[in-house]
């Protein structure tokens, strides 16, 4: 039996998990650095996740970086509330993700809804919570908690990449949700970092030079 509280969270991934560890390996190999080093507000960690569904990687950070732009770099329930939907629409926002973005900062402004209380609620409470509000999805909800929140055990098993990436990791024939909680489930607790491995592995592609 494994006591997990004994090791540190990288040990325990590569002790539970031999084709993880592997992965693990290739990743510190790689020296990878993250650049999660500019902390963002609640709100302004739920705008970026907003601004990006649906669209690439790339045209939503230009996106947002036009946005900050906009703000002077001060992204508020005021700040963007204070703006138009013309101005917004002419950085490439749809009226969808406007009226998101902007109900949500009028909400918080108003004291409907309050971000802090998300810190004091359980995973399952916090994902629940903010799928309530108006643009918040499964998805975006999951990446919400584990980045800004921190929490340690959330597995996004409809993100795209991970599904490939676990699928090419464990050799798999087919992807279904129950075979991905079965493997995912040797992590825990610490699937929000096995999943942080799995997407810079992808990025470094791990895959591609396993196959070449």
């Amino acid at each position: 039996m494994v006591y997990y509280w004994h090791m540190d969270s990288i040990t325990y991934l590569q002790t539970t998990d031999i084709s993880l560890a592997a992965l693990i390996g290739y990743v510190e190999e790689k020296q990878v650095k993250s650049n999660n080093n500019n902390e963002l507000s609640d709100y302004e960690s739920l705008v970026r996740s907003i601004i990006g569904q649906q669209i690439s990687t790339f045209a939503a950070r230009r996106i947002f970086d036009r946005l900050l732009q906009m703000v002077h770099g001060l992204i508020t329930p005021e700040s963007i509330t204070s703006l138009t939907v013309e101005s917004l629409r002419d950085i490439g926002l749809s009226r969808q993700k406007i009226s998101y973005i902007q109900d949500m900062g009028k909400n918080l402004i108003e004291g409907s809804i309050n971000l802090e209380d998300l810190y004091s609620m359980s995973d399952d409470e916090a994902i629940n919570t903010l799928i309530a509000l108006r643009g918040i999805g499964e998805w975006t909800a999951q990446m919400f908690v584990m980045s800004q929140l921190g929490r340690e055990d959330i597995f996004p098993i409809k993100d795209a990449g991970i599904r490939s990436a676990m699928g090419k990791l464990y050799s798999l024939d087919e992807v279904t949700d129950e075979k991905l909680i079965e493997l995912s489930a040797n992590w825990s607790p610490q699937r929000s970092l096995a999943c942080k491995y799995l997407w810079q592995a992808l990025d470094l592609g791990y895959f591609t030079s396993k196959t070449t």
